[in-house]
C-alpha cells in the first residue's frame, strides 16, 4: 500500500498510484530499434521468347549418329554377300583335326547331360569321305534320333573351326550290331533288348517305366 504525504486515509486495491520516474524506467527506449526490411520488388522481369526458327532448304544430310535406312539395308546386303557360297572359306583339313574337334564336340556334350550323344560320337573315329563329307558309324535307330537334334549344331561347329563350309554329316548304321554295353546308355540298352523282345515295350506302357 501507498499513503500520500498528509493524507491519513488508507487507499483501496482500485485507487489510483503515483509512481515516481527514475532512471532507465521507459523499457521502449532501452529496446533496439527494428532494422527495415530491404524493398524486394514483387514483379519479376518479363521473359524475351526466343526468336523463331527458319527454316532452309533442306540439304538431304543428317545431323544423327543413328544410321539412316539406306545405310542399314546396305549394311545387311554386305553381310548377305559376305555369307554367300562363292565367299565363304573352303580350307582343307586333316583327319586328325578332324578327330580331335569330333571329340570336343562330344565332350560338350557330355557336360550338358546329353550322354547318348557323347556315346554315339565318342564310340568310333569319324571318317572323312569324299570330299568334305564326314561318314559315322552309329549302332541303332535311338542314337540316330538323338543324333539328328545335335546335327545342325555339330556341322556348324566343325564348319567354324575348319574353316570350311562345304562339311556334311552322314550318319550309317554299323553292320555289326553287337553292341559294346560299355558305351550304351540305358535308353540305348532298353532299344537293344526291345529290338529281341518287342514286348517290352508293352510292359514299359503298362507299369510306365522310364530310363534311369
Amino acid at each position: 500500500m501507498f499513503l500520500e504525504k498528509g493524507d491519513g486515509k488508507k487507499k483501496s486495491l482500485t485507487d489510483p498510484v503515483d509512481i515516481l520516474p527514475f532512471a532507465g524506467q521507459n523499457l521502449r527506449d532501452a529496446a533496439p530499434k527494428p532494422t527495415p526490411k530491404p524493398n524486394i520488388p514483387t514483379s519479376r522481369p518479363p521473359i524475351t521468347p526466343p526468336p523463331p526458327k527458319v527454316l532452309r532448304v533442306p540439304t538431304g544430310k543428317l545431323n544423327t549418329q543413328n544410321l539412316s535406312i539406306n545405310e542399314l539395308y546396305q549394311e545387311q546386303k554386305e553381310k548377305q554377300q559376305s555369307l554367300a557360297p562363292e565367299n565363304l572359306p573352303y580350307e582343307s583339313f586333316s583327319t586328325d583335326q578332324l578327330k580331335m574337334l569330333w571329340k570336343q564336340f562330344a565332350y560338350k556334350m557330355r557336360d550338358l547331360g546329353k550322354d547318348s550323344v557323347y556315346h554315339a560320337l565318342i564310340k568310333r573315329d569319324p571318317v572323312l569321305g569324299e570330299k568334305t563329307t564326314i561318314l559315322h558309324e552309329i549302332d541303332n535307330i535311338a542314337q540316330e534320333g538323338a543324333l539328328q537334334r545335335v546335327q545342325q549344331e555339330l556341322i556348324d561347329f566343325l564348319r567354324e573351326n575348319l574353316k570350311n563350309y562345304g562339311i556334311q554329316i552322314d550318319w550309317k548304321l554299323a553292320e555289326n550290331m553287337e553292341e559294346d554295353e560299355r558305351y550304351l546308355t540305358p535308353k540305348d540298352q532298353f532299344t537293344a533288348l526291345a529290338r529281341k523282345y518287342p514286348n517290352l515295350h508293352s510292359l514299359r506302357s503298362a507299369f510306365h517305366l522310364d530310363f534311369d
